[in-house]
């Protein structure tokens, strides 16, 4: 078995946030549940996938701002002051 083995290239950082409290007990009873059977729940890869995606779409949204508002926020409404 080698010890020595190539270098990963991909450059990782840690991120951490809160999740409710219920569903962090759901994830984790997945996860338990997945290792139970011989498999895995990667929480890691799944968080991946879905920042990936939500990146996209805002990127994608700002692409499409028109004069700095994206096209579904509402519209400014008018000061209530003369």
């Amino acid at each position: 078995m080698a010890i020595l083995k190539p270098k990963d290239h991909t450059k990782t950082r840690t991120m951490s946030f809160r999740l409710p409290a219920d569903l962090l007990s759901e994830v984790d009873a997945i996860k338990a549940q997945a290792g139970a059977v011989g498999l895995a729940f990667d929480v890691s890869d799944v968080v991946h996938k879905a920042l990936t995606s939500a990146v996209r779409q805002a990127r994608q949204e700002l692409g499409n701002t028109v004069s700095g508002q994206v096209e579904n926020s509402p519209a400014p409404q008018p000061s209530a002051l003369p």
